[in-house]
């Protein structure tokens, strides 16, 4: 099951907070701004890193 990245707002009695997910795991932010920035950045990282495991899946298969 691929994991999905996303942002939820929860409110609660104070104050909003936005919740950055991925998969099971999740970070608070009080600032939208901030966790939007975050957000983007888990995003670019993770295409990177699954970009990098296919080469190197790919470098180890027998030709």
């Amino acid at each position: 099951m691929p994991k999905t990245l996303w942002i939820e707002r929860l409110d609660t009695h104070a104050e909003p907070f936005w919740r950055v997910r991925l998969g099971t795991r999740g970070i608070c932010f009080r600032n939208e701004r901030a966790a939007r920035e975050f957000a983007a950045l888990l995003h670019s990282r993770r295409a990177w890193q699954l970009e990098r495991n296919a080469e190197e899946k790919g470098a180890e298969a027998p030709e």
